[in-house]
């Protein structure tokens, strides 16, 4: 018999083919895995039974900012002592005579979470990073500001102008008697708002960064920043003083000045201005300076109050015009001219209904590629040493294209200028008082048309080869002591002449 832990086959079954003992020994040792282990002890270990779960503040350790946890003293309602995170849980109310928040450590964050750090008549800065308070050892570096209000203080909203590096996001700096915030160099703004402040919205050192802020209606100007600073994606609008000001080099980009009561943007030496949208500033539209750039800018009714220019390359604090890259604008209607500058290069602008004239360039330049019309004074105007090639200009109050001396104008078209003077040109050289000369002047390859004058030329000296004329009151009006190629009247008429200088008039 066999043994109970045996198992016999009978002979009388047939033998299985390798196919069929496959699936029948997989299910065998599925059998065997699925038997019972056993298990462990079940009694419990000795002693109290403690949480296994960790905390708040093991998880995120944070500091409450309150008068009792951290505690202010003669100058201050709270003040930080220790690196680390804190927050607050409330609206915090400052007191007369004291500041808010005094951070005397670096590596400090604070999340206001929403709340506002409100201040009241007589209070000082809603927060004090310059390490002014009694036994304060330094000033605050690498401090965090996020997600909060600061407002009413009696004087800065935050003052760190000692302290630098910060990071300010998603705060409000609104209707503090002094400035919105003073702080240093390489600080970075993202997503603040500085309003209504008695002074500026936001001072700060060189070297700081701002990206989707807003400054309106400060006092003072609405960025006042140190050298080399930029903005992105910024506005300025309806502040007492300039929308956007960097006193060396800087960066404005795909950003707006509006409404300001000096000038839209002003940035120093070697800065830029680009992709802006800059109107209706009472003192100017763009101040770049020395070396600067200005390009694919919308610039429009700008001046109003000063009879200021649209854009300018001037120096910083000074009347001295510069020299700038300005480059694809378009600049309307504003007080003074459309364009401004000493020299450089102006390309591709057009420059509309401006007070004066349309663009003006005073000492060695191009302006080339560009369109002036209906400006009050001339389209165009070039003072020494001035290239002004392949322009439109047209319909000016005065004349298409002036120049005065060493200047060479090519390839332009001039039509229908004059429409505020009897005499409007379409390209004029003005007779210089004595001893002086408008000359060496070199008038090639342009069209005037349908203007008073066709090309007006009064001072002696100058060059005049290749023009084209036509439906002008006077096609040309070339004083003797010039030279000039042969004028052939050529309407309707084929054109045989052999010489290659004539000027014609159809």
């Amino acid at each position: 018999m066999p043994s109970p832990s045996s198992t016999s086959i009978p002979s009388s079954l047939p033998a299985l083919s390798s196919h069929a003992r496959g699936p029948l020994l997989i299910a065998a040792l599925m059998l065997a895995g699925a038997a019972p282990a056993l298990a462990g002890p079940l009694d419990p270990p000795g002693g109290a039974v403690a949480p296994t779960y960790k905390t708040l503040g093991q998880i995120e350790p944070r500091t409450i900012i309150s008068p009792s946890t951290t505690p202010g003293d003669g100058d201050s309602v709270c003040k930080i002592t220790q690196p680390g995170s804190y927050y607050l849980t409330g609206d915090l109310t400052g007191e007369s005579g004291k500041h808010g928040i005094e951070i005397e450590a670096s590596h400090v964050t604070i999340d206001f979470n929403g709340f506002q750090l409100k201040g009241v008549p007589g209070s000082l800065a809603g927060i004090d990073g310059n390490g002014t308070g009694p036994g304060s050892p330094t000033s605050a570096a690498y401090i965090t500001l996020k997600h909060g209000v600061i407002t009413g203080w009696g004087a800065n909203g935050v003052t760190a102008n000692n302290a630098g590096a910060w990071i300010i996001e998603e705060m409000k700096f609104a209707g503090n008697t002094g400035t919105g915030i003073s702080v240093n160099s390489g600080t970075v703004f993202t997503r603040c708002y500085f309003y209504q402040n008695s002074l500026d919205g936001c001072q700060t050192s060189n070297h700081v960064e701002f990206y989707y802020c807003f400054a309106s209606q400060n006092s003072g100007h609405g960025y006042s920043a140190g050298s080399n600073s930029t903005f992105q994606n910024c506005e300025a609008g309806s502040n007492g003083g300039s929308g956007f000001v960097v006193p060396l080099g800087g960066r404005v980009i795909n950003s707006t000045a509006s409404g300001n009561a000096a000038v839209g943007v002003i940035v120093g030496d070697g800065g830029s201005v680009d992709n802006c949208k800059v109107d209706v500033n009472l003192q100017g539209g763009i101040l770049v300076g020395k070396g600067g750039n200005v390009s694919r800018c919308a610039v429009d009714g700008n001046g109003t109050a000063t009879t200021h220019h649209g854009i300018q390359a001037r120096l910083y604090g000074a009347a001295t015009v510069t020299t700038a890259t300005i480059a694809d604008c378009i600049v309307t209607g504003n007080a003074g001219s459309g364009i401004a500058s000493q020299g450089g290069t102006i390309r591709g602008c057009m420059a509309e209904g401006n007070g004066n004239f349309g663009i003006s360039m005073g000492d060695r330049g191009v302006i080339s590629q560009c369109t002036a019309k209906g400006n009050t004074a001339a389209g165009i105007f070039g003072g020494q040493s001035v290239a002004i090639l392949d322009c439109s200009s047209g319909a000016n109050g005065t004349h298409g294209i002036q120049v005065n001396d060493d200047c060479l104008v090519r390839g332009n078209t001039c039509d229908s200028n004059g429409t505020d003077v009897a005499n409007g040109a379409g390209i004029y050289i003005a007779d210089q008082f004595f001893p002086l000369v408008n000359s060496d002047n070199r008038i090639e390859e342009n069209n005037v048309s349908d203007n008073d004058i066709g090309i007006w030329v009064a001072d002696t000296g100058n060059i005049v080869i290749r023009n084209s004329a036509t439906s002008n009151a006077t096609n040309y009006t070339i004083v003797a002591g010039n030279t000039k190629g042969t004028i052939i009247a050529a309407a309707g008429a084929d054109i045989t002449t052999g010489n290659s200088f004539a000027n014609f008039e159809y």
